[in-house]
């Protein structure tokens, strides 16, 4: 499977940090996405220590819970049957999964969605759209993205070079 590399964990660090029981916001949270890295890329990347616990009918398990600077909480499963390497990502649930936790982290974990295994048909996308301005002042848009880390990726691949356009990211105005 082709997987793209994780950011740094410094990076990740700043943007992001493992919180107590205690500090976990209690509310349905429900599976949204499906993450194609395991719990030991997971938590040497984030810099996390998962916890070892049994899932009812499903055997041994690990699991994190996130907080975003944002201030939003995500919280990571990974089923250990058969050398799993995916991760279930669970955001709150009320009524539909927090599209803006799961945006956020997958922009600070620099994951495109191309890359991801499942995501949960509840989701409601906002997209995200990738403007260009050249040296003349005009505007013109790149492309238009359901999610922000795949509008970020796409800004970076074209500003990889030194040049006189400027990119921006804004919310497609849906309607």
């Amino acid at each position: 499977m082709l997987q793209q590399p994780l950011l740094s964990s410094h990076y990740v660090r700043l943007a992001m940090k493992q919180i107590s029981e205690k500090e976990w916001v209690r509310g349905y949270y429900y599976d949204s996405i499906l993450l194609p890295y395991g719990w030991k890329t997971l938590e040497e990347k984030l810099n996390i220590a998962f916890e070892s616990y049994m899932e009812d009918g499903l055997g041994p398990a690990k699991g994190a819970r996130l907080a975003l600077n944002s201030g939003k909480q995500l919280y990571l499963k990974c089923f250990l049957l058969d050398n799993n390497d995916q991760t279930l990502v669970f955001s709150l649930f009320d009524p539909n999964p927090d599209y803006e936790a799961l945006s956020e982290f997958m922009s600070v974990l620099d994951v495109e969605s191309r890359l991801l295994l499942w995501e949960s048909p509840l989701i409601q996308h906002q997209t995200y759209r990738l403007v260009r301005q050249d040296d003349n002042s005009n505007e013109f848009i790149v492309g238009e993205y359901k999610w922000k880390s795949d509008a970020e990726f796409k800004m970076r691949q074209l500003t990889q070079h030194i040049h006189k356009q400027i990119y921006w990211i804004e919310y497609a105005e849906v309607g």
